[in-house]
């Protein structure tokens, strides 16, 4: 698949592109938009792997000239990339305050990360049971439930490049700009670092199992290279 970051900006051109904002089923031959904060992705439909024809072309140019960051996806589900990624937040926040951390540790965590969540789905009620951990290990826990996600992503052709994964963590769900995003992060922490961490954090919740594609990533002796560009 082609990275949007590598299409170029094509004139405007006569005729209507047919966009799917909903959460419903899309008209045949329509692209599934999906909005999440500035970040827009633009799901090709079901057959299409190339995102190189003019509808998608015109699209990606109409929602740039708008002063979104556009990632052009694969057929994927009604919750798009950004979705995805929140899940695994929600899931890891959840699995944190089943351990025994303090609700009020996850929020501080997560809203240290940018990621304004509400908790209220992890619910309120203190474990019987509490478990001290320290605010940097939260937020690697949470960083490393979406890198996990993000490396099942690219694998699987939903987005073409980790790059993209840590556009839409930052420009779509808030995630701190210094971070850099969730994969910039696994790189930073090192590949064979993240899988052991993954590994052990297991032991905890099944969130944490490192999935095969983050094995193909430590195989090919290579890192997710998916620092996003900030301008």
């Amino acid at each position: 698949m082609i990275a949007a970051s590598d299409m170029p900006l094509p004139a405007p051109r006569a005729g209507r592109v047919r966009l799917a904002l909903t959460r419903g089923p899309v008209p045949e031959g329509a692209l599934r938009l999906t909005l999440t904060g500035r970040a827009a992705e633009l799901a090709l439909p079901s057959g299409l792997r190339s995102p190189a024809g003019p509808d998608a072309a015109a699209a990606w140019a109409f929602l740039r000239r708008l002063g979104l960051w556009v990632v052009l996806t694969g057929p994927q589900a009604r919750i798009g990339v950004s979705g995805r990624l929140a899940a695994q937040v929600v899931q890891a926040a959840l699995a944190l305050r089943s351990m025994g951390v303090a609700q009020e540790d996850v929020a501080a965590a997560l809203d240290g990360l940018g990621l304004r969540m509400s908790l209220n789905a992890v619910g309120s009620d203190t474990p019987k049971t509490g478990r001290f951990m320290g605010s940097e290990e939260i937020r690697d826990r949470i960083l490393g439930a979406m890198a996990n996600e993000g490396a099942r992503l690219v694998q699987t052709g939903v987005i073409a490049t980790a790059e993209e994964v840590d556009l839409v963590a930052i420009h779509g769900l808030g995630l701190r700009r210094d971070l850099g995003g969730p994969m910039h992060h696994g790189d930073a922490k090192g590949m064979l670092i993240l899988r052991r961490d993954l590994t052990r954090w297991q032991e905890d919740a099944p969130i944490w199992a490192p999935a095969p594609a983050l094995d193909a990533f430590v195989s090919l002796g290579r890192g997710f290279a998916g620092a996003v560009r900030i301008r």
